[in-house]
């Protein structure tokens, strides 16, 4: 290694940031896939909604294979990637229990 090469890493401090800045990176692409997916954003822009885990299956599938712990990082991604589309809750979407399953889907408001 050279001697300027560890100076800057040392006064940036970019070794330590570097992957908070990959987290986000992976973050995003996953976010965006879901923002540009016009199949997903008609369902859950629709009366009837989509299942939350729905959203959480295709963001696990934007997300790295080799990322640890995938599917709960997609299932805490899934009201960060509401959020960033539609605005925050209750005003953006909305959670809501389906009367026949029981399990929590997601609906945006237009």
């Amino acid at each position: 290694a050279n001697a300027s090469g560890s100076l800057f890493s040392a006064e940036t401090g970019f070794e330590d940031s570097e992957p908070v800045d990959v987290m986000a990176t992976i973050e995003q692409r996953a976010i965006d896939a879901l923002q540009g997916d016009t199949d997903i954003r008609q369902k859950l822009e629709s009366s009837n909604g989509m299942p939350w885990y729905g959203v959480q299956q295709f963001l696990i599938d934007h997300l790295p294979e080799h990322l640890e712990d995938r599917r709960q990082f997609a299932y805490n991604l899934v009201s960060k990637a509401m959020n960033a589309i539609f605005g925050s809750q209750p005003r953006g979407w909305e959670t809501f229990k389906s009367t026949s399953t029981g399990k929590t889907w997601i609906r945006a408001h237009k």
